[in-house]
């Protein structure tokens, strides 16, 4: 699929404009490339190695910027590949240079055949951040593990009433000054009215403690007494469909900064294990 191509070719740095050094990079990017691939039943093992020499390929090629590469941890069996700009200009401005690298071009030619011997389908989507009805906190990036993810479908003529709610709970969490932090992009690529709620962990125990702390006195005083009755009618109005996942990130088969090595060991991919003779 050209999925994975497309997101090397237009990819750019993970740091934003004014963001230096690894241990500032804690805003989100205004703009998410996402390259979804769904993997082939007993090809996860191999297309997993296959992405990571491309990886190491596309380094190798002096890749101008940074994929991040996330695989399921439950759900359909898929990898997402994610780039982040500052802006939608940044991506094509990023993409025409990557295009005059002809090393990257080489890159491309000898790996993208082999991608339908792994992937089953695969789409594309760029994703808007929705800094108004998010929650960013100081955490680096390169603390991230797994990210948890839901999808939100808002019914048609029902916007009103998901703004409503999630700047309800933004608000709450900046009074009760949560130690959770969420970011909220809307989707292109996808049905109209979809969104997507992004969570970077550290550790699946967050997760564990996640409705503990949701049911912090702060934090739900913050939100009134009534927002439980409230939430649910909100929710009942809105919501055409959701659902929730959990990736892990794969450093092997990510292109970072060399700051981010330097910041934390777990993002240096590991040499391959050399055969026995």
């Amino acid at each position: 699929m050209s999925h994975r191509t497309r997101l090397a070719l237009a990819s750019v740095a993970l740091v934003v404009p004014g963001l230096v050094g690894a241990q500032a990079m804690t805003a989100p990017a205004p703009i998410l490339a996402v390259g979804r691939e769904t993997v082939k039943p007993g090809k996860g093992i191999a297309h997993a190695k296959w992405e990571a020499a491309w990886s190491r390929a596309l380094e190798a090629a002096k890749l101008s910027g940074s994929i991040v590469a996330l695989s399921a941890v439950d759900g359909p069996n898929e990898v997402w590949f994610v780039s982040p700009y500052a802006s939608l200009a940044d991506m094509q401005k990023l993409s025409e240079t990557n295009d005059a690298n002809p090393a990257i071009a080489a890159v491309t030619e000898k790996y993208l055949p082999a991608e339908s011997d792994f992937i089953q389908d695969g789409r594309s989507m760029i994703l808007t951040y929705r800094p108004d009805l998010s929650y960013p906190t100081a955490r680096p990036i390169t603390d991230m593990r797994f990210v948890t993810v839901q999808r939100i479908l808002v019914r048609a003529g029902h916007m009103a009433e998901f703004v409503e709610a999630r700047t309800a709970a933004k608000e709450a969490h900046e009074k009760a000054k949560m130690p959770d932090s969420f970011a909220i992009y809307s989707a292109n690529g996808a049905p109209s009215g979809t969104f997507y709620v992004l969570a970077a962990r550290k550790s699946l125990t967050e997760l564990d403690d996640n409705a503990k702390i949701h049911q912090d006195s702060a934090y739900t005083a913050a939100l009134g007494a009534d927002w439980t009755k409230r939430s649910a009618a909100l929710v009942a109005a809105y919501e055409q469909s959701s659902d929730v996942s959990i990736f892990a990130v794969s450093p092997s088969m990510s292109v970072v900064p060399k700051e981010w090595y330097d910041a934390d060991a777990f993002w240096k991919p590991k040499a391959p294990v050399k055969k026995v003779p």
